[in-house]
């Protein structure tokens, strides 16, 4: 709490007219019409640029990180014949994130309104890496996801549509009997299966190996059952992993 605090009172005094001046003079220049497109060119520019380190030590500087710390971290990243993103792959997220921001406001692809507050806005997108679904009804989140998110392992969805789906989930919920909910609790660990909703849509999404059965609400699910030699080959599976820990 004390973090975000000092955060929001930090934010106040940001002047983004300012940083978008002082980018006129900054090589090399990166020129778009889409923040896709801007996250595209500073990416390969980055991961291509000779000197990698100089982009690393910037953000260290950026964090406020000690010199013997920055000097560890440079003597690691040296050592590792990595490119940024390799190296430090969230940093790299966040340094992308930060730099594409600048540049969409040197292409007037952002706002420089306090008032939109996008300083603080795009706060949201350092925690793009670690979430599978991402929810926003701000439009520049949504231009931001187009440019960062993995359209293969994630979901965004529109506020609005997921606060309707939401009541649509809790009706479904409520119309079930005191049997059915215990059937669905036992034996269904995810969303029902309602036509255009966008949560059992996100979910199903996100399942790799298509085993997902849809809830049906008269039978409950039933726990898929194994034959005796899939059952045989994960016990197997299990023993020859402990085998491998215990040095056999």
């Amino acid at each position: 709490m004390q973090y975000a605090k000092a955060f929001r009172e930090t934010s106040k005094e940001v002047d983004l007219n300012s940083y978008k001046e002082r980018l006129k003079d900054f090589k090399p220049t990166f020129s778009s019409n889409s923040l896709t497109d801007l996250r595209q060119q500073i990416s390969n520019n980055t991961l291509t640029a000779r000197g990698q380190w100089s982009f690393i030590g910037w953000y260290c500087d950026a964090l406020g990180l000690s010199p013997a710390l920055k000097r560890e971290i440079k003597r690691r990243f040296l050592a590792s014949s990595a490119t940024f993103q390799e190296f430090a792959p969230y940093t790299y997220h966040c340094y992308l994130v930060q730099t594409v921001f600048l540049w969409g406001l040197a292409n007037n692809l952002i706002t420089t309104s306090k008032k939109g507050k996008a300083h603080i806005d795009i706060q949201y997108l350092f925690y793009l890496p670690h979430v599978r679904v991402f929810s926003s009804k701000d439009n520049l989140h949504r231009e931001l996801w187009e440019a960062f998110g993995d359209q293969e392992q994630q979901v965004f969805i529109w506020a609005d549509d997921l606060s309707v789906d939401l009541n649509v989930l809790t009706s479904f919920w409520q119309n079930l009997s005191l049997e059915e909910k215990t059937a669905f609790c036992n034996f269904a660990p995810y969303p029902p299966a309602i036509d255009n909703s966008p949560t059992f849509q996100a979910f199903e999404k996100m399942q790799k190996n298509g085993t997902m059965i849809p809830f049906d609400k008269f039978e409950g699910n039933r726990v898929r059952t194994r034959t005796e030699t899939e059952e045989r080959a994960i016990i197997d599976r299990v023993l020859k992993t402990y085998s491998q820990l215990k040095g056999e």
